[in-house]
């Protein structure tokens, strides 16, 4: 601020004009008119269009001298002054001389930047006192105005940074400008007099220093960024992720243009500015290439190489370049530069000398370094961006999957998923306290004082105590959250509310009309001052945050802090609270408040918007069927499932139709009455249905009130904001009336077709419908995230292909198309592209490739608009996964620069897809991940201290009941955080058995009692071992056991058991009725599972609201309790005084069969270890022998039939045994060898989840005939197995690990095993499909028939195959990509 004043000051005292320093500058006479309204224009944004200019200078240098220098210049000149200046120096000397004005500027805004800085610096250094005196002495002095002229501003700067430099401090360190202006200097130096020994032609190349001025380049940017600091996109960038992602980018593309521009300098060092240097050039230039033997060019092969070759060509003459324009060189060098930055790999523009081949190694190296640059980047950013809303959207995942688990009803769902979005909405669901914590010590203080202390002393007969009684109330505020409708206070309540976010309706007599309390107010103070005489009722409106000051916790800080004149304090307090009622009321009166309440509470309930009814008992509401029109109704759900799927159909087939059906060349005439015409007149009655539906009669619910709006006034109006004037132009019917009146052609009638592009104006919605279908059907995060980028990649693709095959049409328009008769060769293509701009790929892909026609010129051609439209998708995904094959490549120029950009746009696009999917397919799989790493180290530790093998299997037993059994974590993360009375109707849904498993509660009569109680319940679980409490401990929570046993004992009698416990029996009933100490000790003999209700919550609730019902229990509780220790002694005295009994007992240490053999058990876990591995041989060779016969073996010998089908049947048999060991042996617990003979036991648990798959793998199908085909096709259900094969073999390794464990970690080599086989059996089934395909096809065009190596072996099977999966690898990595993708989406839905 000193800094400023100071500037202001200044400003003032050498202000020019001697007029009134008052009067504004835009209030003089000579800034008024047009000319002043741009002067002060100017002097608003003369820093930010400077800036813009100076960007401008510096992108022109950028651009300008690479290009010049590997296009325009010539390195063996000819000309001189007289004939070799031309058009292009003429232009680019004059941008020259800007750009160069321009640079002149730059450096004295140099100097004047750090004027500017030191200015600020010496105010600093001048400080207040220097201030102040600088004041008064204007104010003793009046200003003299003076004529002012260049000597005397040169002597006035000079002595102005004289005095400025002798005020600031010595240790003040600032940045120099040494280095800009010596740079600034070199680009200024006047290299281009050289032309004139050298000629103009060397003009080009002696702009070369100019580039020095890119240093400028941060500074700009960061100048930007200061002067556009509220824009989203400089704040997006503001994140360090987006902004390396930005400067990656930026410099792949930079790249790109330098690479582009060096490459073509190479060439023409190599041949010349015009090539006709190399041999070569000639014969391009002269010759048309016609097809000869072998597929070579006639009239090219008549010129060889000379010598070693040097002089004959370069990669420019064998593109075809001779005699071609700039931009079509630029374009060709762009389009290979992109491919090689972005590492894909297409043939065509390829090296052809020594000289051009090192330089593409460098292009590669540069290449490798850029992607691996991106893909880091991207896998930074879904890794570490936005971590706390993936942990939040794991949470609500973690929630979802446990109410479908638990089969929740739909309310209790939608309440749930309506709390998370509302708490993500409002604060990101980010804690009150989590946040305050991490502060300092002393700011910490001062925010608890604004959030509590200041509230509590806004309370009328508070704001008077003392700062300690305030602080310490405020200590003892609790934090409570509820959903809308419900009831805060219904009886009589017992503490005082704060609204910290969100509406609360009150009633009663304190407020005869309806009254809202708004964040910032509070009510329910008097319960704190007269308790038990306030009946004040309170309900939530919306989702509220409160904070509640409890009646025990004023009470408790009254007696603390005034002991025994604590009640004439109270009795204050009432007379102030009294007085304070008294005068609010008569403040209403005389303003008329009751009045206008009751005016807008009637009119809020007339209008129906802002309507509220109230209800009972949540569990007297029946369910009633929703109205169509409102939210929630099944009308509404499954008319978003046709909105969504209309809009996707939208923005895939307008594309489509504008570019491939709205003119009839090269595929002719199409009937308007087809299939797609049909589905888009549906699809457009839909959303003119939808527009109806949504101006006049959907509902909505506002979000500010958190009310259903029904009223079609209020719903219109509502539209009307959200865009119903861009929703009527997409419906107007022009695109129809165009498609079925005026029809397709070529020219402007195609044009007129591009009005069917309105249409995609309903795109916007594309996004909130995806996640309100994924809302509706219950779909996780990670689904929506994977299915939207899944769609959104697809979308892309089809869009990329359709504007690639649109570059195609405007290459070769119907006018300039000759129908071809002969032979079409790619040099022939590429030699009318660069000189006539006559061919493109689709001609050559259809005369040349192919072998076929356009259907303008032969109808019955096979290349129609399905067949045009699949190729072009083709390349698009060959593109974009940097695949890059080569046989389908751009020709013309529009071809060559849109590939140019799609071939660099797609590569980030694939590499932030495998960065998502990356960390998607990390998310799903971290539990098990982090589970399989801690048995590993838990494995290594035990083999490494040597442990017994018993006490290996209890250790391991225990982590993987942690995993697999431990249900009780979902249960208490899916109930942190939710408002009360919703987590009280889920534990009253997941703990109504175990409240009437209670007798003493059941025997209470009372339904009411039974619902609160049960919502008090919460589950916890116990380990083998772990004892529920201690004999003597006071009682503070009582258990009912849902699963699993426990042992009860007492001290008196050692480790003998007293009691059991099992599924249905409850304890600590009576203990805690009569908080008396239990008399004996709970262990837990197998993992328990039990429902747990402890004393505070107990107390609070019950005690309070059945005061009558707690009298009745204690007397029946003090029955049962006399009975039960009298059965305990009596059981005592049985143990102790018995000889004949305590003989059996001595050995005793459980009431359960101990089952456990672990001599047995050790013999079961070997067997499993070899077995699996059978298992898992086998269901490997099935997956690639079945996909190989059915590929590859339609017709094999007759010995290899006769082994394949024994094969068959003895791995029909293996499946069959190892069902029926999973079933008797392997998955039964405590079982030996015997059972597979007796068959006592089964497993459970196996036949729950996976017999009736395995049953279905394994399906007896057999087909008995000549037909091998048929044979095959009936083993494909054994592919379903295939499922649980990356599960085995982590099972496999984790037992190989425990069977090994002195071994080290034998897992981090075995680990990689999972990935190679996903890699192979992916290679191996897209080259038996692949092959399948080509065979089927019978296209003499096919991979088969031209591949030498399958011609030179006479088409053996294995050289197919070889060949088939040898392509298959090279393509893998668009499998892998799509794989992980719909693996991502099979695994959370089967999970």
């Amino acid at each position: 601020m000193t800094r400023l004043s100071t500037m202001r000051d200044r400003i003032s005292v050498m202000n020019p004009t001697g007029g009134d320093s008052k009067t504004a500058p835009w209030q003089r006479p000579e800034w008024r008119g047009p000319f002043g309204r741009i002067q002060r224009f100017y002097r608003k944004r003369r820093r930010g269009l400077f800036v813009g200019m100076i960007i401008v200078e510096l992108f022109y240098v950028f651009v300008s001298v690479p290009l010049r220098i590997g296009f325009l210049y010539d390195p063996y000149p000819s000309a001189d002054w007289g004939t070799g200046w031309t058009e292009d120096l003429t232009v680019f000397t004059a941008l020259d001389v800007l750009a160069d004005a321009v640079g002149f500027t730059s450096l004295l805004d140099i100097f004047a930047s750090q004027r500017r800085e030191q200015a600020a610096v010496a105010a600093d250094a001048t400080g207040a006192i220097g201030t102040r005196r600088q004041r008064t002495t204007q104010a003793g002095t009046k200003t003299v105005e003076r004529k002012t002229s260049v000597l005397s501003k040169l002597r006035d700067s000079m002595v102005v940074a004289w005095s400025l430099n002798t005020i600031i401090p010595e240790s003040h360190d600032h940045e120099g400008i040494s280095r800009p202006v010596v740079l600034e200097l070199l680009s200024m130096v006047p290299l281009e007099l050289l032309s004139i020994a050298f000629g103009p032609n060397s003009l080009h190349l002696l702009r070369i220093l100019k580039l020095l001025r890119l240093y400028r380049v941060p500074n700009c940017l960061r100048e930007l960024k200061h002067m556009f600091t509220s824009s989203s996109i400089v704040q997006m960038l503001e994140y360090t992720g987006n902004a390396v992602l930005f400067n990656t980018v930026m410099l792949g593309l930079a790249s790109c243009h330098l690479i582009a521009c060096g490459y073509m300098t190479v060439a023409h060092l190599e041949c010349g500015i015009d090539f006709m240097l190399c041999s070569k050039a000639h014969t391009v230039l002269t010759t048309i290439p016609e097809a000869g033997e072998g597929g070579i060019a006639e009239g090219i092969t008549a010129v060889s190489p000379t010598g070693d070759g040097s002089g004959y060509t370069c990669w420019a003459i064998d593109d075809y370049l001779v005699g071609t324009g700039v931009g079509r060189q630029y374009g060709r060098a762009a389009y290979w530069a992109s491919r090689s930055v972005t590492t894909a790999g297409f043939y065509d523009v390829a090296a052809s000398t020594n000289a051009e081949t090192l330089y593409v190694i460098f292009a590669q190296i540069v290449g490798a370094i850029f992607s691996t640059a991106v893909l880091a980047t991207f896998l930074f950013i879904f890794r570490y961006r936005n971590a706390r809303m993936q942990e939040f959207m794991a949470h609500v995942d973690s929630a979802k999957e446990y109410m479908q688990v638990r089969h929740f009803p739909e309310s209790v769902r939608e309440g749930v998923v309506n709390y998370y979005k509302n708490a993500w909405a409002t604060h990101h669901a980010l804690h009150h306290d989590e946040a305050i914590e991490r502060l300092p010590g002393h700011l910490r203080v001062s925010v608890y004082s604004v959030l509590k202390a200041q509230r509590i002393q806004n309370v009328a007969f508070l704001a008077k105590e003392n700062i300690e009684f305030v602080n310490t109330l405020a200590l003892r505020i609790e934090y409570w959250v509820y959903s809308p409708k419900d009831w805060i206070i219904e009886k009589l309540p017992d503490g005082m509310y704060f609204v910290l976010r969100g509406s609360v309706q009150l009633d009663g007599p304190s407020h005869p009309q309806v009254h809202f309390a708004k964040a910032g107010d509070h009510f329910a103070e008097g319960c704190l001052v007269f308790p038990g005489r306030s009946d004040e009722r309170a309900r939530a409106q919306t989702f509220c945050d409160l904070y509640k000051l409890p009646q025990r916790s004023f009470y408790k800080t009254m007696k603390i802090f005034y002991r025994e004149n604590a009640e004439q304090r109270l009795e204050n307090m009432r007379s102030m609270h009294a007085r304070h009622d008294q005068q609010e009321q008569k403040m209403k009166r005389m303003l008329g408040r009751s009045a206008d309440n009751a005016m807008s509470s009637n009119q809020i309930s007339s209008t129906g918007r802002h309507s509220v009814s109230y209800g009972g008992d949540v569990r007297s509401i029946k369910k009633q069927k929703i109205p169509w029109r409102m939210p929630g109704s099944n009308f509404r759900k499954w008319w978003e499932h046709a909105r969504l799927f209309s809009l996707v159909f939208v923005v895939f087939e307008v594309p489509l139709y504008c570019v491939f059906d709205a003119d009839t060349f090269p595929f002719g005439h199409k009937s308007v009455y087809s299939l797609q015409s049909m589905a888009s007149i549906l699809v457009e009655l839909y959303f003119v249905l939808d527009f109806v539906f949504r101006a006049r009669f959907f509902a909505y619910v506002d979000q500010l009130a958190l009310i259903t709006v029904s009223d079609a006034s209020y719903i219109l109006d509502a539209y009307r904001e959200k865009g119903l004037w861009l929703d009527l132009l997409a419906i107007v019917p022009v695109p129809l009336v165009v498609e079925f009146v005026v029809g397709r052609g070529g020219g402007s009638t195609m044009w007129l077709h591009m009005t069917r592009l309105v249409r995609l104006i309903r795109s916007r919605y594309l996004q909130h419908t995806i996640q309100e279908f994924s809302h509706l059907r219950g779909l996780s995060s990670k689904v929506q995230q994977a299915g939207t980028m899944l769609l959104y990649v697809t979308l892309t693709l089809h869009v990329a292909g359709c504007l690639w095959f649109l570059m195609a049409r405007l290459s070769v328009l119907e006018g300039e198309f000759e129908p071809i008769e002969e032979e079409f060769t790619r040099d022939r293509c590429l030699r009318d592209a660069g000189l006539h701009g006559n061919c493109s790929w689709t001609m050559y892909d259809a005369y040349g490739q192919i072998g076929t026609t356009f259907v303008v010129q032969d109808p019955d051609s096979i290349y129609t608009v399905k067949m045009a439209y699949l190729r072009s998708i083709y390349w698009a995904i060959v593109a974009l996964t940097t695949v890059g094959y080569g046989d389908i490549v751009a020709f013309s120029t529009y071809e060559s620069y849109f590939a140019a950009a799609w071939v660099f746009v797609g590569a980030i696009i694939n590499y932030g897809v495998v960065g998502a999917m990356s960390n998607i397919i990390s998310n799903l799989t971290a539990s098990s991940r982090h589970h399989s790493e801690k048995m590993n180290t838990v494995n290594v530790t035990l083999g490494h201290f040597r442990i017994s093998e018993s006490v290996r299997a209890r250790i391991r037993q225990f982590y993987h009941q942690q995993l697999y059994v431990q249900k009780v974590t979902s249960e208490v993360q899916l109930l942190e955080g939710l408002p009360s009375q919703l987590r009280h109707r889920i534990s009253s849904i997941l703990h109504a058995e175990s409240v009437r498993k209670v007798p003493l509660f059941i025997d209470a009569q009372n339904e009411r009692l039974l619902y609160e109680l049960t919502g008090l319940f919460r589950r916890q679980l116990f380990q083998r071992g772990d004892p529920f409490f201690a004999e003597g401990t006071l009682c503070e929570e009582m258990y009912v056991v849902v699963n699993g046993r426990a042992n009860i004992y007492s001290k008196r009698v050692g480790s003998v058991p007293v009691g059991a416990l099992s599924a249905g029996d409850c304890f600590g009933v009576c203990e805690l009725l009569l908080q008396k100490s239990f008399s004996t000790t709970v262990i837990a003999a197998t993992v328990v599972d039990a429902s747990v209700i402890t004393h505070a919550a107990f107390v609070s609730k019950i005690e309070r609201y059945f005061p009558a019902e707690m009298e009745t229990l204690r007397t029946q509780a003090t029955q049962q309790h006399i009975f039960d220790m009298l059965t305990l002694e009596a059981v005592i005295d049985n143990i102790k005084s018995r000889s004949t009994l305590a003989k059996f007992t001595e050995q005793c240490t459980s009431m359960f069969e101990e089952k456990e053999n672990w001599g047995q058990q050790r013999i079961k876990m070997r067997l499993r270890l070899y077995w699996d591995l059978v298992v898992l041989a086998l269901d490997i060779y099935n997956a690639f022998q079945v996909t190989f016969r059915i590929g590859f073996l339609a017709h094999p010998s007759s010995g290899a039939r006769l082994v394949l089908v024994i094969s068959d049947f003895v791995g029909d048999a293996l499946l069959l045994a190892d069902i029926y060991l999973k079933l008797y042996y392997f998955e039964c617990e405590g079982v030996g060898l015997g059972n597979l003979i007796s068959r006592e036991e089964r497993s459970a648990k196996y036949m729950g989840h996976e017999l009736r798959w395995d049953l279905l793998t394994s399906l007896p199908f057999y087909y008995v005939g000549s037909s091998f085909l048929a044979m095959s096709l009936c083993r494909l259900p054994r592919l379903l197995r295939l499922r649980q094969v990356t599960d085995m073999i982590d099972s496999l390794i984790m037992r190989l690990q425990q069977r090994f464990s002195s071994g080290g970690n034998i897992s981090a080599y075995l680990s990689p095993i999972k990935l190679v086989l996903i890699l192979l059996f992916t290679g191996h089934l897209a080259a038996c499909i692949f092959y399948l395909i080509c065979h089927t096809d019978h296209n003499p065009k096919s991979w088969t028939h031209h591949d030498p190596i399958v011609h030179m072996e006479h088409e053996s099977t294995g050289v197919l195959y070889l060949r088939a999966f040898y392509w298959a690898l090279t393509t893998v990595q668009l499998g892998i990509l799509f794989a992980c993708v719909l693996r991502s989406l099979i695994f959370v839905l089967s999970s």
